[in-house]
């Protein structure tokens, strides 16, 4: 028999069909095997575990058979110790079954670090070493003393701490800096417009103290910006450093900040044009 003969013969046609449905087979079970045990295309939201003891997580598990892992903790005043403070991925997040949930907890006693030697250094110094450590600058006081603006004690609850010392974490520390000779006032910083964690950085990094923070818009808390300064700002005019500016905050929504601004600037121009000599005819 020819070989054209046995391609179109009964017998080649049924071997030739049966390969064609093996193949499918195998083809198909394949798939359906890759497809259980990988959930290919499928993804699961991640719930939101904020608040959740450590310790009875395998309770809110949904049964997607996650992974999860203690990376750290940080203490937190009005928390819950051991309750599940951050999550990573963040609720709502899709993720396919096994997923590892990287968690931070509330520790149960606040962090502890040591207080940087902060003596001769500048503001400036002072300020960016105390954000490093983990704790909060506090009052400003001068004192009479060649170095202008150097440290010359620091302060934790009224009384001189020494380098080294254990502390709390987000503790306050006061400083007493030197006044200089010479000219000793600062000039008065323009804050209008800045949000206030912005104005009460600039507040001390020029040497002076934050005072009073009044909230003019009491329904518009939110989105405030500083609307009034008090000592109020004067191109050129300074005072007594560690003064309290105090500010006053009015809402974005209530008050065009951009053209308040503009307004001052317009302020000083004409003030300064009209201080320009002119020459006198004689």
């Amino acid at each position: 028999m020819g070989f054209g003969k046995y391609l179109l013969s009964r017998k080649f046609l049924i071997n030739f069909g049966i390969a064609i449905l093996a193949a499918i087979v195998i083809v198909t079970g394949t798939l359906l095997a890759l497809k259980v045990f990988t959930r290919h295309g499928q993804a699961f939201s991640v719930p939101d575990y904020t608040g959740v003891p450590i310790d009875s997580i395998s309770a809110y598990d949904p049964g997607h058979n996650y992974e999860y892992l203690l990376i750290d903790s940080v203490y937190q005043k009005d928390a819950k110790p051991g309750s599940i403070i951050l999550q990573n991925p963040a609720p709502g997040a899709l993720v396919k079954e096994g997923r590892k949930i990287y968690l931070t907890i509330v520790a149960k006693m606040p962090e502890k670090v040591a207080m940087p030697d902060l003596l001769d250094l500048s503001l400036r110094q002072a300020l960016g070493r105390l954000k490093a450590n983990g704790l909060q600058p506090g009052t400003l006081t001068y004192a009479p003393s060649f170095d202008r603006n150097a440290v010359l004690a620091q302060l934790f609850k009224g009384d001189t701490i020494q380098a080294d010392s254990l502390i709390l974490k987000g503790s306050t520390i006061d400083l007493i800096l030197g006044l200089g000779y010479g000219e000793k006032d600062a000039l008065v910083p323009f804050l209008i417009g800045k949000k206030p964690y912005e104005a009460r950085e600039i507040i001390l990094r020029s040497g002076f103290n934050t005072g009073k923070e009044i909230y003019l818009d009491t329904e518009n808390q939110s989105e405030v910006r500083v609307y009034r300064q008090s000592p109020e700002w004067v191109e050129g005019v300074a005072t007594t450093p560690g003064t309290n500016i105090h500010l006053y905050y009015r809402s974005v929504f209530e008050v065009d900040f951009d053209s308040l601004i503009n307004s001052f600037y317009a302020d000083t121009l004409m003030i300064d044009s009209t201080a320009i000599e002119l020459p006198i005819d004689e």
